[in-house]
């Protein structure tokens, strides 16, 4: 989906990795909806008493252990890119960073600053302290905080290169745009996200589908299980 959907906006860009970045990005994402829901059904829906601190914490480490991984993708691919230094490479992260009519840093930079110190660092050295995966209000922030970067994050890969500039040296937009495509960017993204949601919940609640899969053979071993 990443090749078909993103890196072809910019068909003379390639890259063999690009893939599992989305991928590793894709499953922050959906660890952090998987925990806000549990949570929220283990407080007034039918997972209380059955969704444990046991439960959250592991879903909580997964969502580190996914963060580091997000983090190696991402880096190994700046690395090697920047280290072959072929033009037709190379392009890519440079629009991201550099105001092509002037030479200098442009604002798309610090959104890459922002990802690497929000998206990462902040996430990563906030997960690693015990409290913090164990306490709902704290665990839910930080998930929160992690879509709303996962957001960014798309944006980033997606808006640099579509922007033309009348004159530009290279035909893109040098600094982040906010305009009306942003606004329903982000319309769509939580339309779709809310349809999502309601649907599934709507279907706990009309009892259409089991809250957990009562046919598993090992459920009462997720059941009871701790730390």
């Amino acid at each position: 989906g990443a090749f078909d959907m993103f890196m072809s906006l910019e068909y003379q860009w390639f890259s063999t990795m690009y893939g599992v970045w989305f991928f590793a990005s894709g499953i922050r994402a959906a660890l952090a909806v998987t925990i806000i829901g549990c949570l929220f059904m283990a407080t007034k829906g039918s997972l209380r008493g059955i969704y444990n601190q046991a439960h959250q914490y592991d879903l909580a480490c997964l969502s580190l252990a996914f963060t580091v991984f997000w983090a190696y993708i991402s880096f190994s691919q700046y690395f090697l890119i920047y280290s072959a230094n072929i033009p037709e490479e190379t392009f890519w992260f440079t629009i991201r960073e550099i105001n092509p009519n002037t030479g200098e840093k442009s604002g798309w930079f610090a959104v890459s600053m922002g990802l690497i110190f929000g998206h990462f660092f902040f996430p990563f050295l906030y997960l690693l302290f015990y409290r913090n995966k164990i306490v709902g209000p704290r665990l839910v922030f930080i998930v929160c905080w992690i879509l709303v970067f996962h957001a960014l994050d798309l944006y980033w890969n997606i808006i640099p290169g579509r922007e033309i500039v009348p004159g530009a040296f290279v035909g893109y937009e040098a600094r982040p745009v906010i305009g009306s495509h942003l606004f329903w960017g982000i319309a769509s993204f939580l339309g779709v996200g809310c349809i999502c949601a309601w649907s599934v919940l709507r279907s706990f609640q009309s009892g259409d589908a089991e809250d957990i899969p009562i046919r598993d053979p090992r459920i009462l071993d997720s059941i009871h299980h701790h730390e």
